[in-house]
């Protein structure tokens, strides 16, 4: 930390020993002392001689002895001048570009939102060209990637990205079947009706709306018993280990709870391969995650367990989709700590095409994943080599 004082203080100020005071000599400008003692030439000298490492210092006879190249008096000002009007220069392009970089975000925003926005075929194409033209532009930076992801994903959960083949059955012979599963006997419960004020958007033909808990067989959560951490035991995963890569996180600094603990909340539930654990609680309220390994472990009361009677990986996309995430957002509790009740999770409207549908939707979504996570990459790495050339170029100058 350097500065110049710049004004006169009665009484004069007390420095403090963690400070070098210098008095520059007639015909020194303080401005150009500054500039030299801010630059890396000076930084290094300081560090090659300072000692300690929790807390580093130079001594007073060691900092005495660093050498400052000495222009004349007229060349120290016209050096402080020529830098006092590049940093102005570098102040004002970064400003205009912190300016370019929130009308690119406001742009992006925008053009994604008329995306889902489209009500017809139509004006879907005129906004997916709009995209298309200017996608250099839009997204240039691997931080653009994640929205247009999302968006994706969210249009292949509407029906926007499929096509319904004339063979595929429509949603509601699906919707007897699960029905029929759920109580072979014939003493099914009603569905739940849904009111028209409630549906987000209008459903692609042969599809149906239905309540979450309609289409599994499980929705539930655990105990709100919070077991003891173990050194030895079974693994117990919290909201916390819902990853934003899309999976779950069983190595990482993972609670353990005692084999009498898991035993004890088992008998509620126990997950298994194919279940969804969606978080419910806290700041990463709305993740959805599918199980995908057949070994033994417990959830938080932070999550509840999904068990789907439909394609898993589709219910799974959904309910990791805006459309869901608003719904989620809307039943909180809590004003602090962000609380769903299970009773609102149940009633998650779902939008449902048939089974057929489900496994292209699927299919679609992970080539749209796959191909985002290419660009992404590919505009990460693009990133690091232009910073590398920077760095090469600053380097040839200095």
């Amino acid at each position: 930390n350097i500065a110049i004082v710049d004004q006169e203080f009665n009484p004069p100020p007390i420095v403090s020993t963690a400070f070098y005071v210098m008095h520059p000599r007639k015909g020194v400008d303080g401005r150009f002392l500054l500039l030299y003692l801010r630059s890396r030439f000076f930084i290094d000298f300081v560090s090659l001689h300072s000692t300690g490492i929790a807390y580093p210092a130079i001594s007073d006879s060691k900092f005495s002895l660093g050498v400052v190249p000495l222009p004349p008096t007229n060349e120290q000002h016209r050096i402080v001048a020529r830098v006092e009007q590049l940093f102005a220069q570098t102040r004002a392009l970064r400003e205009k570009l912190a300016r370019s970089q929130t009308e690119l975000a406001r742009v992006n925003e925008s053009a994604l939102a008329q995306l889902l926005k489209a009500e017809t075929p139509k004006e879907f194409h005129a906004h997916w060209s709009f995209i298309a033209q200017h996608f250099d532009t839009l997204y240039a930076e691997p931080e653009h990637i994640a929205p247009l992801r999302q968006t994706i994903l969210e249009l292949a959960v509407r029906g926007k990205l499929t096509r319904r083949e004339p063979a595929d059955e429509p949603a509601s012979e699906l919707l007897k079947r699960i029905r029929e599963q759920q109580d072979p006997k014939g003493f099914q419960k009603p569905f739940g009706s849904i009111r028209d004020d409630e549906k987000p958007f209008q459903l692609p033909e042969g599809w149906e709306w239905a309540r979450l808990d309609d289409i599994c067989s499980v929705v539930i959560d655990p105990t709100h018993h919070m077991p003891k951490t173990v050194e030895r035991g079974v693994k117990f995963i919290s909201a916390k280990d819902l990853l934003n890569d899309g999976t779950i996180n069983f190595e990482r600094d993972i609670k353990l709870i005692s084999e009498e603990d898991f035993a004890s909340m088992s008998r509620r539930l126990l997950p298994q391969r194919g279940d969804i654990i969606y978080s419910r609680i806290g700041a990463r309220l709305g993740k959805a995650r599918i199980v995908n390994t057949n070994e033994r472990f417990m959830i938080s009361y932070s999550c509840c367990l999904i068990r789907p009677l439909i394609e898993a990986e589709y219910l799974n996309l959904y309910l990791d989709s805006g459309i869901v995430l608003e719904q989620a957002q809307g039943h909180t509790k809590s004003i602090g700590v962000p609380d769903l009740g299970l009773k609102k999770i149940k009633g998650f409207l779902i939008a449902l095409p048939s089974l057929q549908e489900q496994q292209r939707i699927i299919a679609k979504a992970r080539q749209v994943k796959k191909l985002c996570d290419d660009l992404e990459t590919k505009l990460a790495a693009a990133r690091d080599e232009r910073e590398r050339l920077t760095a090469a170029l600053l380097a040839e100058i200095a």
